[in-house]
């Protein structure tokens, strides 16, 4: 088994590191007794951006760039990179909320036509829709635009309803999202996507970071999402993998167990992100069983890549249906509602240009909104903490 070394500066301590990543965390071990554990670390004064773009300017690899970034600025196992600022081609031109807004709203459809009576059909609804939204990430050393406090992204969407039996079509236009920025620092975003006269919300509150993992990029979601039928009560909790952005092997993927359980209901799923084996396997494979209460024997085996298609097997029948294949995506119109805090206008000056074929210093013109940013001192405007389900939930819903 192949072992790579990494210099921890910061406790003097040569981390060894297992590239053997089938489990969802690398194991480690150093050359003392100490345990290693997340350090957090002020970002690099040293390093400025004329470095950064000198470096990347070089003609090195962008391996190079990550290895010579991570020797110079002594970033060890555990250390935490969530505001270290990086060369210009390391970052996207747009918001995290890109995430929480357009990807979560894409396939809402599933969602409504979930709503209904039959307690299994609308969990394997639930469970479509949660791996029919994950983005594709083709870049593992790209990250998008961290979120300032009270930024916000909002909009109106409509999807298109296709009926299974005779391909009918319906739009529905009543369908919003709203996003905001609770704490910068902790990267805690408040997030809805709703159709208030289904009834049909979609509530997610998350901190996440950065953690340099050796071979990898650790992103550890904190928080669920919550997934409301008004109509019958049910309220499912759904907890979230971790993301790895595995650089040395050129693709990011979510590993880890994972659940799927009701309010209301003793059905429930257990669901496991595999990680890709070192050598040979595919990216973004998935197992997952629908279970009844006590019963260990799952009345559902689901399995495949969330990334291309999902079947799912009746245990009792044997019988292999589609649960899904992508590309799906029947959101058909956007109406942005931009308000002031708008996502576009606090970044135009990086979007605006790139939209326009220009080149320019991201990383620099990030700096100088980051400092505007902290002078006009945004506070939240668009959620509240619901003190009855302690969910961070808009203040207005639209009709």
């Amino acid at each position: 088994m192949s072992k790579t070394k990494i210099l921890n500066k910061n406790n003097k301590n040569e981390d060894i590191i297992n590239q053997e990543e089938n489990g969802v965390d690398i194991e480690t071990t150093t050359t003392t007794t100490t345990t290693t554990t997340c350090k957090e670390l002020s970002p690099p004064t040293d390093l400025d951006f004329e470095k950064l773009e000198k470096l990347e300017n070089s003609g090195a690899s962008r391996l190079q760039i990550v290895l010579s970034f991570i020797k110079k600025n002594g970033i060890g196992i555990g250390t935490d990179i969530t505001h270290f600022e990086f060369a210009s081609s390391f970052l996207l031109p747009h918001s995290t909320h890109e995430y929480y807004s357009d990807n979560m709203a894409r396939e809402f459809d599933i969602l409504l036509k979930s709503n209904i009576d039959n307690e299994i059909e609308r969990l394997l609804g639930v469970f479509k829709y949660i791996m029919s939204i994950k983005p594709i990430i083709d870049d593992s050393t790209r990250s998008p635009l961290r979120s300032v406090n009270g930024e916000t992204k909002s909009s109106n969407f409509h999807i298109t309803i296709i009926d299974e039996q005779d391909k009918s079509e319906k739009i529905i236009k009543d369908n919003y999202y709203m996003v905001e920025t609770l704490d910068q620092e902790k990267a805690f975003i408040g997030s809805c996507i709703y159709n208030k006269r289904e009834g049909v919300k979609v509530h997610f509150n998350s901190e996440s970071k950065a953690i340099f993992n050796g071979t990898n990029i650790k992103l550890p979601i904190v928080g669920n999402i919550i997934i409301c039928f008004e109509k019958f009560n049910e309220e499912y909790t759904i907890t979230c993998p971790t993301l790895y952005g595995r650089y040395l092997r050129g693709f990011v993927e979510y590993c880890g167990e994972t659940t799927i359980t009701s309010k209301n209901s003793k059905y429930y799923i257990k669901k496991t992100n595999l990680a890709k084996p070192l050598i040979g396997g595919n990216v973004n494979l998935v197992e997952a069983k629908l279970l009844y209460g006590d019963d260990p024997n799952p009345l559902f085996k689901i399995n495949g890549s969330w990334s291309n298609e999902m079947k799912v097997i009746n245990c009792k029948t044997k019988e292999t249906k589609l649960l899904y294949k992508r590309p799906l995506n029947y959101l058909t119109k956007i109406i942005p509602d931009i308000l002031p805090t708008d996502s576009s206008i606090v970044w135009k000056d990086i979007i605006v240009p790139i939209s326009n074929g220009e080149k320019i210093n991201i990383s620099k013109e990030k700096s100088k909104i980051l400092d505007y940013q902290k002078k006009l001192n945004w506070k939240i405007s668009q959620f509240h903490l619901n003190t009855d389900n302690n969910i961070w939930e808009p203040i207005i819903y639209k009709d």
